[in-house]
């Protein structure tokens, strides 16, 4: 699995707004949003790392001009609303307290395996502001509280979507529908905003597999949903009742094998396929339905949807102007 580097950890989070071609700094206004401002640097500091992967050796100056307005043009709607939101914020008057920064940046660095001084040393050494981390880290909190506000307040999963979703996707278990095999997981689900950070924790829980550590040990530090108590089990399940997703996640893999990190509709998970004797399989066919783990799942598909009908709401109430 590919390692990322770990200032990119810390830069997925902000941008450094810093605009040079060729030599000189230059700098105009590429989009208006009600009576806000977005300028070219600001925009280039937010498709930093994507820019700096334009193949600048292989191509020309035209090339390369081309490659980079197309990325800009696809990086500026995120960063619109991104402004937009930041409006609502205002609006709502959220406000972020310092000690709420202190315990964000505290969580981010025991996600990291890190003490905050380390955290901070590390950050010196890629040359990371600290005033400016921490500007940026109070900015993730606001987006979190408005979302929770706007959105997470609002939805709520009903047993009769439970029942329903369980009866779709997992119909009762029986010996009559072929082989079963019994799952286990660790799911990290995400929002637009944290779906990097979280996708760095599940990779960090992979590795913590792949170095031997007991799954059930790693889904109790790394999974973000009630299973977790339990060592992330799922229960039993034959090849039809399993997920597309899923299905193609464990394919190949034997008893006490684990996958790759996978992107799902409930967050990112690790699967493993659960060596059963012949007891555990009678057990797990009688097991209750799975209400937890379903509302998560519901939750999380509701929360993202819901989410993306009120930034498209947003957005049509706006004034925009694309002056790119």
């Amino acid at each position: 699995m590919k390692k990322y580097p770990f200032i990119l950890l810390l830069l997925v989070l902000f941008h450094v707004s810093a605009a040079v071609t060729r030599g000189e700094v230059i700098d105009r206004v590429v989009a208006v949003v009600n009576d806000d401002i977005i300028t070219l640097s600001e925009l280039e500091g937010k498709a930093a790392q994507i820019l700096k992967q334009l193949p600048q050796e292989q191509a020309n100056a035209a090339q390369l001009d081309t490659q980079k307005n197309e990325l800009l043009a696809q990086v500026l709607p995120q960063l619109i609303d991104e402004h937009l939101a930041q409006e609502e914020i205002k609006k709502l008057h959220i406000e972020v307290s310092d000690q709420e920064v202190d315990d964000y940046i505290e969580r981010f660095a025991q996600m990291n395996n890190l003490s905050v001084p380390e955290l901070k040393k590390r950050m010196a050494a890629e040359g990371i502001d600290d005033k400016l981390y921490r500007t940026e880290m109070r900015k993730q909190i606001e987006r979190h509280k408005l979302i929770n506000s706007q959105v997470r307040s609002k939805i709520v999963i009903t047993d009769e979507e439970v029942l329903a979703y369980w009866k779709e996707n997992n119909p009762k278990t029986s010996t009559a529908q072929g082989t079963s095999i019994y799952l286990q997981h660790i799911c990290i689900p995400y929002t637009p905003e944290t779906k990097q950070e979280a996708r760095t924790n599940a990779e960090n829980a992979w590795n913590e597999l792949k170095k031997g550590k007991p799954f059930e040990e790693v889904a109790k530090i790394w999974s973000m949903v009630p299973s977790k108590t339990d060592g992330g089990n799922l229960g039993a399940f034959t090849e039809k009742e399993l997920a597309p997703f899923i299905k193609e996640a464990v394919s190949g893999l034997k008893p006490g094998e684990y996958s790759r990190v996978t992107d799902t509709p409930a967050g990112f998970q690790i699967f493993r396929i659960k060596p059963m004797k012949s007891e555990d399989k009678a057990e797990a066919v009688s097991a209750d339905i799975p209400k937890e783990q379903i509302k998560e799942l519901l939750f999380r598909q509701k929360i993202n949807k819901r989410f993306e009908d009120w930034m498209r709401e947003l957005r049509s109430k706006a004034t925009i102007r694309i002056l790119l």
